[in-house]
């Protein structure tokens, strides 16, 4: 056996598998496409849980201002209290 033949002998024992095929040439194929995705989605999460955050404020402030300050009419929340206390404490 010359050294030549030894050394590609070698090399296909240390890089044979027999759970290779092609599963293992597509996951390769798409590992590129997977890592960014990977190191990306902890900033994602960041961004939607801060704008869940700001458009749940927004919306209650416009609906306090309206509420509260629409068409120079002034709101008294006593009225709402006591309905809902009444309707709690009917059940």
């Amino acid at each position: 056996m010359q050294c030549q033949d030894c050394g590609k002998l070698c090399l296909r024992s240390l890089l044979y598998s027999s759970f290779g095929g092609s599963d293992i040439a597509v996951d390769a194929a798409f590992e590129p496409i997977y890592w960014p995705v990977d190191n990306m989605i902890r900033w994602y999460e960041v961004v939607f849980v801060v704008l869940v955050i700001v458009l749940t404020s927004s919306i209650v402030a416009i609906a306090y201002l309206h509420l509260s300050h629409g068409n120079g009419m002034s709101w008294d929340p006593l009225p709402w209290v006591t309905a809902h206390s009444a309707s709690v404490m009917a059940v």
